[in-house]
């Protein structure tokens, strides 16, 4: 891609290139052709503040803040409704939650030596709801009409909430769960569909199954990828069990608050409470920001979309063999919260869509099919083009990636930090093509 303006336009290799060299020429110039123009207004100062901007993914500190501001909170519409977790898991999954004392929680020693010694952070809090006490209560009153929130008896850790700006105008919630994800166990390691799984899908053979079709008949009904994602995923997982652990650090009257239950750890359970007893409010919905909530989202949305045409042998999972397409029977992806689903024909992309939105109906989980079909489909930070059948990165992240590295290139001398983000981008970037990674081997070692 670097080299495409002194390269892209010019003509095909020499004549005394062999037949392999040519083929591989050519399609080095195609797949450089299709990256397009950079970006006009995009400069090489300006691409490299956009790789540093993700330096909040690795030091897990706050990133793209947005202000508290309630009509602009997706969660708060009410159409969010927390149903209990054990019930929409895997079995396996379930009994992590049942037996969180065991799986989740870290020994009571261990958790009292993290307090002790000082060193668990403080929340993080939004700006006006710190600043506003009427302001930060009527948000909390909304939360618990919302059932995001529950009353509790005891609180075993305390967190704060933020929010995050999204691409539609709406703010994203994000509760700091640091604390207490210092006091839980690591998650197992959670089966991803991205794009490690997404580059091993062969598409070659795509052509045969749709011949006979005109290039007319191709574009409307010929191969295709659909996309939905399961609104709010997050919130819609009730964990009350835990609820104890994402505590707001004050408590209420139980009177104050309208509520005659609350959860005790003690007994398992929501007891009856009186007006005069002092709760606090706990998030029973899964939060944004728990270590284990991806998860249980994951694993959840999976075990929806394995019912989709074909089970699950047509999940597509990284770094695992990818499922075959074919006809009648589509792939199936899932990215936490995102489905996306391939296929050779309109028509199976459509079933699959229509079988996954049906499993997470029967599951009480809301979703909206963001795109039920299309020839090119953008979805977890990569095209899906299956006219041409190739899996490839958006552009704009590719002209970013390069443009910033030309800028760093430039420099007298950079930060190691800077280093370790651009070589996560640099990963990043080869997810598609892990050949090339061993070009990091000396940058690697460096920023380690």
């Amino acid at each position: 891609v670097g080299s495409r303006d002194k390269h892209a336009r010019g003509s095909r290799p020499s004549s005394s290139a062999s037949d392999l060299q040519r083929r591989c020429l050519d399609g080095i110039l195609r797949r450089v052709r299709s990256v397009g123009e950079p970006p006009p207004e995009l400069t090489e100062r300006e691409a490299f503040g956009a790789l540093l901007a993700a330096k909040g993914l690795y030091c897990l500190e706050p990133q793209n803040l947005a202000t508290y501001d309630v009509n602009k909170l997706r969660v708060a519409k009410g159409d969010v409704h927390p149903k209990r977790a054990i019930g929409l898991l895997p079995s396996k999954e379930a009994a992590y939650i049942r037996r969180h004392d065991l799986f989740i929680e870290k020994p009571a020693a261990a958790v009292l030596a993290l307090e002790a010694g000082d060193s668990l952070p403080q929340p993080y809090w939004d700006a006006v709801l710190s600043a506003d006490s009427s302001k930060r209560r009527q948000f909390l009153l909304l939360l618990l009409r919302l059932n995001i929130l529950g009353p509790h008896l005891q609180i075993k850790q305390v967190v704060g909430v933020f929010f995050v700006k999204k691409k539609d105008g709406h703010i994203r919630m994000v509760v700091d769960c640091r604390r207490t994800n210092r006091c839980h166990q690591p998650p197992p390691k959670t089966k991803l569909g991205g794009a490690l799984g997404l580059r091993e899908l062969d598409l070659s053979g795509l052509s045969d199954m749709c011949g006979g079709l005109s290039a007319e008949a191709l574009e409307e009904r010929g191969p295709g990828a659909g996309e939905s994602d399961v609104r709010d995923a997050f919130y819609q997982f009730a964990v009350p069990e835990l609820g104890s652990w994402f505590c707001i650090d004050e408590t209420f009257l139980a009177g104050e608050l309208n509520v005659d239950r609350a959860w005790d750890d003690s007994v398992g359970a929501a007891v009856p409470v009186g007006p005069s007893t002092r709760v606090a409010l706990g998030f029973d919905a899964m939060c944004m920001g728990w270590s284990w909530a991806l998860h249980f989202c994951q694993s959840s949305v999976s075990d929806a979309a394995s019912e989709c045409p074909g089970g699950p042998g047509q999940l597509l999972v990284d770094k695992c063999v990818a499922p075959k397409i074919s006809r009648g029977v589509s792939v199936q992806s899932v990215y936490v919260d995102n489905f996306t689903t391939i296929g050779c024909q309109r028509s199976d992309v459509f079933r699959s869509g229509r079988a996954f939105a049906a499993a997470c109906d029967a599951r009480g989980l809301n979703t909206h099919a963001d795109t039920p079909y299309a020839r090119s489909l953008e979805t977890v930070g990569i095209v899906i083009d299956m006219r041409d059948r190739v899996v490839r990165h958006k552009s704009l992240r590719l002209w970013r990636f390069v443009l910033g590295t030309r800028y760093m290139l430039k420099m007298a001398a950079i930060h190691y930090e800077w280093l370790g983000v651009w070589l996560g981008h640099a990963c990043c970037v080869a997810a598609l093509a892990p050949g090339i990674l061993s070009v990091c081997e000396a940058t690697y070692k460096l920023a380690t």
